[in-house]
């Protein structure tokens, strides 16, 4: 009996280590998939890391052209390149009070430094958030290269001294998403397209999906949604700011 109990208890043994083995085999299998998974889906934003961007102004050129004693900031992740799905993508800016009426310059380049696209906007002296969009014409450019493009965003504060300028730089990428998530975003309400577009790594077309229902109207998840992503990138601070029109005054 006791040579009995000994073998079984080998025997137990013997299966309990090669459960465990196959529990951690399994465990470390998906842990890997997990990496490829998310790996993938940020190739697309850390691809060119590196690049120079800006996403606070230095705020030592300004002199007497802010009155709150605040930056210009752009809304994206502390990273040189962020993407975008869209056709007509949306860059978010906030622009600190003025003495006047703000005049903002954006521009955008290709990587070869060429220039794409330029326009100039006018818009309140009030602090607050401004999109900008960028045209489908010129959008479509992106759509067709693998490139990443540079833009610009220059807060003019004296004409005659454009070295006075309070300037943003950043990078922006077109990816094109599967179908499987592009048929799920049908499907889904503002705050869950959101979700999906910042599980995707498509940080641009998250906030916009959120500014169109948080603007028009009164939408609290769409409103908790965007202060959680802004407290996800450091910028909690510009959770309560107002959306600010803008007018294009030059092309």
């Amino acid at each position: 009996m006791i040579n009995i109990k000994i073998k079984s208890n080998k025997v137990i043994s013997i299966c309990s280590l090669a459960i465990a083995l196959n529990w951690g085999l399994g465990s470390l299998i998906a842990t890997a998939q997990a990496q490829e998974v998310t790996q993938a889906n940020s190739s697309k934003i850390t691809a060119n890391d590196g690049l120079p961007f800006h996403r606070r102004d230095g705020g030592t050129r300004a002199g007497n052209c802010i009155t709150n004693g605040n930056n210009l900031i752009a809304l994206i992740p502390n990273k040189s390149v962020n993407v975008t799905a869209s056709i007509t993508p949306k860059l978010f800016f906030y622009l600190p009070a003025t003495k006047q009426q703000k005049t903002i310059e954006f521009v955008l380049r290709n990587q070869n430094d060429q220039l794409v696209h330029e326009v100039f906007l006018q818009t309140t002296a009030e602090e607050g958030i401004m999109n900008v969009e960028i045209p489908q014409d010129i959008s479509k450019d992106l759509e067709q290269s693998d490139s990443s493009y540079h833009w610009y965003l220059s807060m003019i504060c004296d004409d005659q001294k454009r070295s006075h300028d309070l300037v943003l730089e950043g990078w922006i990428e077109h990816v094109e998403l599967q179908h499987a998530v592009k048929q799920k975003l049908k499907n889904s309400s503002p705050v869950e397209q959101a979700e999906l577009y910042q599980q995707e790594g498509v940080w641009y077309d998250a906030l916009s999906v959120l500014a169109a229902n948080s603007s028009q109207v009164i939408d609290h998840s769409a409103i908790s949604k965007w202060s959680q992503m802004l407290d996800f990138i450091g910028l909690s601070e510009l959770s309560e700011q107002p959306f600010i029109d803008s007018e294009v005054i030059k092309e």
